[in-house]
């Protein structure tokens, strides 16, 4: 049986067509009739084929009448949406009637619905509830015939205004514009909109996003982790989404300030992974060569087969996407877009951004001088990818990478029946490091001191830890890696220990990993009140952190496993976060609840109004501690900062807030 996948409703769901008003193929059918009865009472022909040839004629008519919406919409896209960019290129079509298996499986993928173009078979989130306010004016996406036209404030009033630094939310009445959806990005864990601009060939974004985990849209500013007074979006898809959301993109920007967008496919196909397939298409047309090459008689070194490549380089073609880097060449990318094909070094082109190891590039000084929240935007102060979608930044980070063999693949298995994640059997537990590290994962308790099958005990929880964040989640950080504890709190990637034992101080942490597992563990720089022995670690990212260190721990309280290790005495603490400034906590910090047996999150809406949220906030704590006499029976807690009633201890919480790191904090996933 197939695993349930997430992600958006599957063709026919959101994209049926609007019932087709009688009217017109009634009259057509009437007047058909008339003219055919009046035929046959002149005695031009009999009734019979009079009734035969006017009801053929109608029904034709009003097949064509129906279709015509669908058709419109279509043609619309196509002029939208980038062009086929042509040889040597022949798309994923040319692929299946050799190769049906592994088209099948990228055909359920979430890889071939990266992008889409909006139409009957696209994977669509349930369009027609979009409707809502984004910077203070309304958008909704309603049919339009055989398509989804969009009404919206003008995408290019957002960044003009944006770069006059005006506030887009301060003008009374902006322009507003009604335009075709002609293209999604996304459909696993969160989907978004694009529309053309005002360019010809230029697509702009929709606002707004669906997120399959929430059943909901969401004002894109919200879903994504930005201050609240952080500029507008006004994305362009042309020159940004194409690099990792489409197959062999060339944005092609013209002197006359137009667009001349190319890609082999919308979404990642084939050719992505496999290289341009033209040669290898034209090879085994012919029946012997393809008999040939079943019997092992002849190689094909026209395509690629990234499992046969090196670790290194079957990385860089997942890392064409999957990367932070630097584009070598701009220009020439803009014009031509990447010559990399699979098998070739990712680094001739784009070089890969390493805080860590390479904290000296020339270029990262540039960066930082254009903008100096660039690191902050996608590391940690340790050199650690934070951010969705770039895992391959942290996998040349570790150990497992630089003096093994370890690569995406080892894992990873692009045309297996589980895509969700597309984890290779048997790979999403301790026998992914069991083939290196047997003797390690034989020694069990011996090595996690956690009892066997609790958590733990598991190989990932300990040196994959959720650090990293996007999609409004955390996710698994991909630089595998021996937990510990900086010596510095501010701005620290929260630990794999206080992940779990969200209870425990940061000084219990400290002892636990050089007194239990003999490991060296700096001793903390400043300890302002003696927090890092008094107050549990969780708590001190909960109201310290900063916004990234939030939303990591705000997910982490919501884990099975931390639930499981400490209970569910933090409900009241949390609750706080659905009144962060930043939405993106409030989402993850509500997402976290939901999941808390017994929590009653009715009329709390994360993004609706401050006084609303507050008024929900409080019902909700009431509600909770009411609920089971058990909750308050353990008194006052220092440590988790209670009082007698189980309640956030007020002094001791003001204390925290008041040392509350406030630096804005943008994560670019």
């Amino acid at each position: 049986m197939r695993p349930r996948v997430r992600g958006c409703r599957p063709p026919g769901r959101a994209s049926s067509i609007l019932p087709v008003p009688p009217l017109l193929p009634v009259a057509a059918l009437v007047l058909l009739a008339l003219w055919l009865s009046g035929k046959a009472a002149r005695g031009g022909t009999t009734v019979f084929s009079a009734v035969i040839v006017g009801g053929s004629v109608a029904a034709l008519a009003v097949l064509a009448y129906v279709g015509a919406p669908r058709e419109a919409a279509r043609a619309t896209v196509a002029r939208a949406a980038p062009r086929p960019r042509g040889a040597p290129y022949v798309t994923s079509d040319a692929c299946r009637a050799c190769h049906p298996r592994q088209w099948a499986t990228w055909h359920e993928s979430f890889h071939r619905t990266m992008t889409q173009k909006v139409g009957p078979s696209a994977r669509l989130a349930p369009l027609d509830r979009a409707n809502l306010e984004v910077y203070g004016q309304p958008v909704r996406i309603v049919r339009d015939g055989g398509g989804w036209m969009a009404d919206l404030v003008e995408p290019e009033f957002v960044e003009r205004t944006a770069r006059q630094g005006i506030d887009v939310r301060t003008v009374a009445d902006p322009p507003r514009v009604r335009r075709p959806v002609v293209l999604t990005t996304g459909s696993h864990w969160m989907q978004t909109f694009w529309v053309p601009g005002a360019r010809p060939g230029e697509l702009r974004n929709v606002p707004v996003v669906w997120v399959e985990a929430l059943d909901r849209f969401l004002p894109r500013e919200a879903a994504f982790l930005r201050p609240p007074d952080a500029e507008p979006f006004h994305q362009v898809w042309n020159d940004n989404c194409i690099l990792c959301h489409a197959t062999a993109g060339v944005p092609g920007p013209t002197r006359e300030r137009t667009w001349n967008t190319q890609v082999a496919e919308v979404g990642i196909a084939c050719e992505a992974c496999h290289g341009p397939a033209e040669e290898h298409v034209a090879r085994y047309r012919n029946p012997l060569r393809r008999l040939s090459a079943h019997l092992g008689g002849e190689e094909d070194h026209a395509v690629v087969d990234p499992s046969d490549l090196p670790a290194a380089r079957a990385d860089d073609v997942c890392g064409q996407c999957h990367s932070k880097t630097w584009i070598n060449d701009v220009r020439k990318f803009m014009r031509q877009g990447f010559a990399f094909r699979p098998g070739d070094r990712l680094e001739d082109e784009r070089t890969l951004v390493l805080p860590a190891s390479r904290p000296d590039h020339p270029w990262l000084a540039i960066s930082l001088e254009q903008d100096p929240s660039f690191v902050r935007s996608f590391f940690w102060p340790d050199g650690t990818i934070r951010v969705s979608g770039r895992q391959l930044n942290a996998l040349v980070e570790s150990a497992c990478h630089r003096e093994g063999e370890l690569s995406c693949l080892s894992c990873h298995v692009m045309h297996g029946d589980e895509p969700n994640m597309q984890v290779r059997p048997g790979m999403d537990g301790d026998g992914a490091c069991a083939e290196c590290h047997g003797d390690v994962v034989a020694a069990g308790t011996a090595h996690t001191h956690h009892p066997a099958g609790g958590p733990g005990s598991r190989c990932m929880d300990c040196h994959m830890p959720y650090t990293t964040f996007g999609l409004l989640r955390g996710l698994r950080s991909h630089r595998i890696d021996v937990p510990t504890v900086p010596a510095e709190f501010r701005e620290s990637r929260p630990n794999a220990c206080t992940l779990c034992h969200l209870d425990r101080p940061l000084a219990w942490v400290r002892r636990t990993l050089a007194g239990t597992f003999g490991l060296s563990v700096p001793a903390p720089t400043t300890d302002p009140d003696g927090r890092d022995g008094a107050v549990a670690g969780g708590l001190r990212f909960l109201y310290e952190g900063d916004a990234a260190q939030r939303a990591v721990i705000a997910y982490a309280f919501g884990r099975p496993e931390a639930v499981r290790t400490t209970g569910t005495w933090f409900v009241p603490h949390l609750a706080s976060l659905l009144d962060d400034p930043y939405a993106a906590v409030r989402l993850v910090a509500y997402q976290s609840l939901r999941a808390v047996e017994g929590v009653g999150l009715e009329g709390v809406d994360p993004v609706g109004p401050p006084d609303e949220r507050r008024r929900g906030i409080r019902a909700l704590v009431d509600a909770w501690l009411a609920g089971d006499a058990r909750r308050r029976a353990e008194g006052a807690d220092a440590v988790r900062l209670l009082d007698a009633e189980g309640r956030p201890d007020a002094a001791a919480v003001a204390a925290l807030l008041a040392d509350r790191d406030t630096r804005p904090v943008e994560l670019k996933e």
